[in-house]
């Protein structure tokens, strides 16, 4: 994964979820992914998942990464 910009703000987090007191860095996505796929398996890895995990929505993280790869 190669990110595109390297933060996202408290604005960009989901509404269904706490606020961000930080901006999410690419490092903290990464390490969230790894988690998810050490835990559950690649087969459950999705940028949904992934979203949920960091507390920010889907749209947010293809903001910052191209794709899943």
């Amino acid at each position: 994964m190669s990110p595109v910009t390297p933060a996202l703000t408290p604005a960009e987090r989901s509404s269904d979820g706490p606020a961000r007191t930080h901006p999410l860095t690419a490092d903290e996505v990464v390490a969230a992914a790894a988690a998810v796929i050490a835990e559950q398996g690649l087969e459950a890895f999705s940028m949904r998942r992934l979203a949920a995990e960091v507390g920010v929505t889907p749209m947010a993280l293809y903001q910052r990464f191209e794709n899943r790869q």
